[in-house]
């Protein structure tokens, strides 16, 4: 019985891996791949065949941390707009944070937010708020949603945020994983809290200072399930940035200092920081000059172009570039 032909065949690429880069054939059937292997290892029939004459093939990259601002906020951004930018910029699955007007933490809005993802022209998942008060929702999708977000500083739409220590141990406590927004001290108490109840993982957004970096690499060497990440703004940006870009440059966490940036880097290298994402954040640009203006910025188009100069300065290899952005 033959084997069904390939729509698309590539030989004669250069394809990129947490192991290195190779050169290789590969198939593509029904939109996936069907056949990795070494130059004329494929000898099926192919719709197409091209000879990719060794250009460069990555994974297509996954951000963990989008805000597509539907719903709520369609005039900045919608599935339909902001998928477009993310498939412009070579990312294929985004997950997207729950603080949307009305925010995600119920079914209810939840149902809505897969309804409108319809739209979207690439994978998505979504992130549900853990507002101290909503467990009994918690408990009802968990499964469903890939984690459980945290606010506990102050950002675009969040003017109360989780403080009590008491609430977020017992949630800490019930084994579901976290995604949280918590800086610099804010941090340092979330840490202790999970070191003293945290019973599954506990992941850290757009970490942005040196002592932050610090702080969770010394929880991982004390056994903890943590991890972190660091946005493009925050690798390649610093504070005379920021004063030197206005609100343009505003977000948040704000952008941090020279030291703080390499610090960063540090993180990426030693492993303590698993993922670059980018919290893509659209505003229009009247709100951004505006008064008061918003924090945030757009990355969907502009992280993969980063990273592919750093690569290219030596600050950053392939194989950690696929690594840090795929599920390589």
């Amino acid at each position: 019985m033959m084997s069904q032909p390939a729509d698309l065949l590539l030989r004669h690429l250069r394809l990129a891996s947490p192991d290195g880069v190779q050169s290789v054939d590969l198939a593509v059937t029904a939109g996936r791949w069907s056949h990795v292997g070494a130059p004329g290892s494929y000898a099926g029939a192919a719709a197409a065949t091209y000879d990719a004459g060794g250009a460069l093939a990555l994974p297509g990259l996954i951000d963990v941390h989008t805000h597509f601002r539907e719903p709520g906020g369609e005039h900045k951004g919608t599935y339909a707009s902001e998928s477009r930018a993310a498939a412009a910029g070579g990312v294929t699955t985004v997950l997207t944070m729950p603080n949307t007007k009305p925010f995600t933490n119920s079914r209810a809005t939840l149902d809505r937010v897969r309804e409108l993802a319809r739209d979207s022209l690439i994978d998505v998942g979504f992130q549900f708020m853990a507002d101290g008060t909503n467990l009994a929702e918690m408990e009802a999708v968990a499964g469903t949603v890939p984690a459980f977000k945290l606010y506990l500083d102050r950002t675009t739409g969040i003017d109360s945020p989780l403080a009590d220590p008491e609430r977020l141990g017992a949630l800490l406590a019930t084994g579901l994983p976290f995604v949280a927004h918590a800086e610099g001290d804010t941090l340092d108490s979330l840490l202790n809290l999970h070191r003293r109840y945290g019973t599954g993982w506990l992941h850290i957004g757009h970490v942005a200072l040196a002592r932050e970096v610090e702080a969770l690499r010394a929880a991982r060497a004390a056994g903890q399930d943590v991890s972190g990440e660091a946005s493009p703004h925050h690798l390649f940006l610093d504070e005379d940035d920021a004063r030197r870009l206005g609100a343009l440059g505003d977000m948040r966490p704000t952008l941090k200092s020279a030291a703080d940036v390499a610090g960063l880097w540090a993180g990426l290298a030693d492993g303590t920081l698993e993922a670059i994402a980018t919290d893509h954040a659209p505003h229009l640009l009247a709100e951004k000059q505006g008064d008061p203006p918003p924090p945030g910025v757009p990355g969907l188009q502009t992280m993969l172009p980063l990273l592919l100069d750093a690569v290219a300065a030596g600050r950053l290899d392939l194989p950690a570039l696929v690594r840090l952005t795929s599920a390589w």
